[in-house]
């Protein structure tokens, strides 16, 4: 999404979303997995990485992530 289509989301929506209730924030990947199976399934990766720290710098492969 270019730049100037940021600029229209006005701040009381951010702060909606920022605070919606099912949301998490975390440093930790949560999901990255049936995300990969949708990307191999539409084609648009070739093989499904065989775990999260595939799709990640090293810096975080530590965390509890999936």
């Amino acid at each position: 999404m270019p730049r100037k289509q940021y600029k229209k989301l006005s701040s009381a929506l951010i702060r909606q979303c920022l605070a919606e209730p099912q949301m998490a924030y975390s440093t930790a990947p949560s999901n990255s997995g049936g995300l990969s199976d949708f990307l191999a399934r539409v084609g648009m990766i070739k093989q499904k990485p065989a775990s999260w720290k595939e799709l990640f710098f090293p810096e975080i492969t530590d965390e509890q992530g999936s």
